[in-house]
């Protein structure tokens, strides 16, 4: 676990695919008190992120599937249990769910679903304003 240097941002798309697919698990810290793309990377992936406990409280929190397990400060302290049960729910994963999920990810939170949804409902409304 450590802050990254902004190397990451000089990489391509398919370095960055390879770098968060190289992990099982990707500690996520909060940032400015919402959802970091980190977590929508981590899942999109298949890996399993481990997310700051209070992420439950925030309207993003209840889509987060069971890739993802929360963080409490004393974990921060000492990470080594929270770390090997993130990589135990990884190894748990048979590799055809890894495929089901990382589908399902990207279904769900990838830029280009989210604005079809919005899209869709921005469609929807026209349409019962003009009826």
């Amino acid at each position: 676990v450590c802050f990254t240097d902004n190397q990451f941002k000089h990489q391509s798309d398919l370095e960055s695919l390879c770098e968060w697919s190289a992990y099982k698990t990707h500690w996520i810290a909060p940032v400015l008190g919402g959802v970091p793309i980190r977590v929508y990377n981590a899942l999109s992936t298949g890996g399993v992120a481990i997310l700051p406990s209070f992420y439950h409280a925030l309207p993003e929190g209840n889509q987060f599937t069971k890739q993802c397990i929360f963080y409490e400060t004393s974990d921060v302290i000492d990470p080594k249990n929270i770390v090997q049960e993130a990589v135990d729910i990884f190894d748990s994963i048979p590799y055809s769910l890894h495929l089901d999920l990382i589908s399902s990810s990207i279904e769900k939170f990838h830029i280009d679903s989210r604005i079809e949804r919005i899209l869709l409902a921005v469609e929807l409304k026209f349409q019962n304003f003009c009826t």
